[in-house]
């Protein structure tokens, strides 16, 4: 006899093999003092002194970005500069991790859109407060509890998920299958914007998933 199959979340990846494996991306006008420091501990990481190609910063290739304020994009948007590019990036693909920096303090002041970042950051801060946001988050990208609660909130602010809601999530990530998250969306009257919040952060999943395994 068949017996029924519930599949399960694998278990968050070392942070370890999360580092050998992920793509950091500087985006600063400037050089990025701790580049070499970063190489050196064993990261992937390169920097784009202008943006070049919107696209590749919401496509997955990237496991966290790290943004200056001042001085990028200034040629598409004076006035919000890499923050415009925070909140380009924020728009399309909610789940990728972005930490802002600046030189500026008072720009780190600046409610509302440095609220998107996943950390803000003074750039002058010391190597190892950036190593730790950075290791942070890739800690929180490589753990598929993170997808899960993630998307819980998306699609039940409240908190008070009906149990077959978290069983029908949890098979969507385990069998990476959009449809299944979809129907579980609309099952519980979610609108059009928060279902493709939803999917956005199962695609980040399986591209970040597929990245690190």
């Amino acid at each position: 006899m068949l017996r029924w199959f519930r599949p399960t979340l694998p278990k968050a990846i070392p942070l370890e093999e999360v580092q050998k494996r992920a793509r950091l991306l500087v985006v600063d006008d400037n050089d990025f003092v701790y580049m070499d420091l970063f190489r050196r501990d064993g990261y992937h990481i390169e920097r784009w002194p202008s943006i070049t190609d919107l696209s590749q910063l919401t496509d997955g290739r990237y496991t966290v970005i790290l943004l200056d304020i001042h001085g990028v994009a200034v040629e598409s948007d004076a006035a919000l500069q890499g923050l415009g590019i925070l909140q380009a990036v924020k728009n399309t693909k909610p789940g990728q991790a972005v930490i802002l920096y600046s030189s500026r303090k008072h720009q780190l002041s600046h409610t509302g859109l440095v609220q998107l970042a996943d950390r803000a950051l003074d750039k002058r801060q010391s190597y190892i407060d950036f190593k730790l946001a950075v290791d942070e988050l890739l800690k929180r990208q490589a753990d598929p509890a993170f997808y899960m609660a993630q998307i819980l909130a998306g699609l039940d602010p409240a908190g008070q998920a009906p149990d077959r809601l978290r069983r029908e999530v949890e098979w969507a990530l385990a069998r990476k299958d959009p449809s299944r998250l979809r129907d579980a969306a609309r099952g519980v009257g979610a609108d059009a914007a928060k279902i493709e919040l939803a999917v956005s952060l199962l695609d980040l999943y399986v591209s970040s998933w597929d990245a690190f395994s």
